[in-house]
């Protein structure tokens, strides 16, 4: 059957609220939340694993992040070679406020060295 004329467009979906931990900013923009440095820094590896390794061969992606060492979000960043384990710096913070007013507050830090798990053989 031919088309007599077009269907109507669904109407564009509403702006998703942002994240209950995220706080708008004066600017318009929202805070980070507790997972974004996460995110980033598993972009920052993807983009590594293809550019100094390869976009299709898996094992060169491998390689290129092995013992790779690299400014994130939180700090220095390195991905251990032995195990693969992504060495990083720990914080423990505390909210002071409450509510949305709520900020967090740094409490301590530690350096990745200190934080490092056991080495484990990689599986496979």
């Amino acid at each position: 059957m031919p088309w007599s004329r077009a269907a109507p467009r669904p109407a564009p979906p509403a702006p998703r609220p942002a994240a209950p931990t995220a706080r708008p900013l004066p600017c318009g923009w929202v805070c980070p939340d507790l997972f974004s440095p996460d995110g980033f820094t598993a972009a920052q590896m993807i983009v590594h694993a293809i550019e100094s390794g390869s976009a299709t061969d898996t094992t060169a992606m491998v390689k290129a992040l092995e013992g790779w060492s690299f400014d994130g979000p939180k700090g220095k960043e390195r991905i251990r070679a032995a195990d693969h384990a992504l060495l990083q710096p720990m914080f423990t913070a505390k909210l002071k406020g409450t509510g949305s007013a709520a900020e967090p507050e740094l409490v301590d830090s530690a350096p990745m060295a200190t934080v490092a798990p056991p080495v484990k053989k990689a599986a496979g």
